[in-house]
């Protein structure tokens, strides 16, 4: 196993970032959709420009509101969800939805912001357990997308279109699978 994992691993990209602010990791492997996996964080300008500047085609960010009784939130609400959907150029998952209880954001809350802010095809809100099928989107129908980020891509003039592959992503917890 530890053989075929480093194999799959020599010819691909592995980026781990330890900020102050937050950890993320982007991994990116030959055939595979690029993945960005966003430790607990706000939607900072520093998130938004590395998603701009690395153009990843899965996106997996806490979305609970999650705040403790004194400060401010500590990881992502609705509207920084939907602004980090709009900046992507893929495929958004959020997580850490109705998990504990200082992550007041509910599914049905995103899914209906989601809905309104017209980004409920690229937003993906698994339930507990849920294993996510995620399609690869191809990147030569993404061209023009990251120049025109920031709310201002018309997306009607630039469709998202998917390949017919498909990438498993399994939010199951262990022992569920």
């Amino acid at each position: 196993m530890r053989r075929r994992l480093e194999s799959l691993l020599k010819p691909s990209s592995v980026l781990i970032v330890l900020t102050g602010d937050e950890v993320r990791i982007r991994l990116e492997v030959p055939g595979e959709p690029s993945l960005y996996l966003s430790g607990d964080t706000v939607l900072t300008s520093t998130v938004s420009e590395f998603v701009a500047r690395h153009r990843p085609q899965i996106c997996v960010v806490p979305a609970g509101g999650a705040r403790f009784d004194m400060g401010s939130d500590i990881i992502m609400g609705i509207d920084e969800v939907i602004e980090l959907t709009r900046l992507s150029i893929g495929t958004v998952v959020a997580n850490h939805l109705e998990t504990l209880s200082h992550c007041p954001v509910t599914r049905a809350a995103l899914a209906l912001a989601a809905r309104n802010a017209g980004v409920e095809s690229r937003l993906h809100i698994p339930l507990d357990g849920e294993v996510l099928h995620l399609p690869l989107t191809r990147l030569h129908d993404l061209e023009g997308l990251a120049d025109k980020r920031h709310g201002l891509v018309d997306r009607a003039a630039y469709p998202l279109t998917f390949a017919q592959e498909e990438f498993p992503m399994s939010l199951a917890p262990p022992g569920k699978r």
